[in-house]
Formats: structure tokens, C-alpha cells, sequence
């Protein structure tokens, strides 16, 4: 079953993330992970802080795109049978205010052509 990746982006800014949650909050996002975990969906999941550091002289990126001002607040790795129904489990997500989640498949190497696919699996032996 393909794989997909929900990023929630909070509307709230740093300083108030990096404060505790609701309560209400935190339950109904308990909730809807544990209806993930009893349908067989959920992979893994978690929130994340709010720090950000350098790495090196590149630094790291603030986001898919350099001018991107989001913060990713958490994640969901799903197993779904389909694009459809990963996006109705991305509906339910519970969000506030002006916060949204993304929806991205996450590529298998059988998605990929018989070429790429072998070279894959020669990096991995």
C-alpha cells in the first residue's frame, strides 16, 4: 500500500509554539491519532519543536523554498490504499485558525523506471 506524509503547519508563531499546547488541544489530536492507529493507517507520528540551527556554511533551509516562512509543527507517516483516501484522512486532521496540513505521497522505488530501480538496489548491496 503506497505511503503518504502529512506535515502540519500551525498558525501560531514560534514563541507561542514553543509554549505547552492546549489541552483541548492535545485531545483531540490524541483522538485522531488513535482513529489512525485502530484503521491500520498510522506509521509513525510526532510533533516537533520549534528550534532551528545552522549545519555547516550552507545552513539549513527554511522550508521546501527559500523565501517559505512556515513552521512545520508535526508529522504523519499514513499507509493508505489510494491518494483519495490519505486526503479524507488529512481532512480530519484537527486545525485551528489559519493552520493546514500538506499531503505528500512518499516515493517507493517501484514508482520509478526498471533503470532506476536497479540502480537503487546496486547502492543498497
Amino acid at each position: 500500500m503506497p505511503r503518504f506524509m502529512l506535515f502540519m503547519y500551525p498558525a501560531i508563531s514560534e514563541e507561542e509554539y514553543a509554549g505547552d499546547p492546549s489541552v483541548e488541544d492535545v485531545e483531540a489530536m490524541t483522538r485522531y491519532n488513535e482513529e489512525l492507529v485502530a484503521a491500520g493507517a498510522m506509521l509513525a507520528g510526532d510533533g516537533l519543536a520549534p528550534e532551528r540551527f545552522r549545519v555547516g556554511s550552507a545552513g539549513v533551509l527554511d522550508g521546501p523554498y527559500s523565501e517559505a516562512k512556515e513552521m512545520v509543527g508535526g508529522y504523519w507517516i499514513l499507509q493508505a490504499k489510494d491518494q483519495e483516501e490519505a486526503r479524507e484522512w488529512a481532512k480530519r486532521v484537527p486545525l485551528s485558525g489559519e493552520s493546514f496540513v500538506e499531503l505528500r505521497r512518499i516515493y517507493e522505488v517501484s514508482d520509478f523506471s526498471e533503470e532506476v530501480q536497479q540502480a537503487a538496489k546496486l547502492s543498497t548491496e
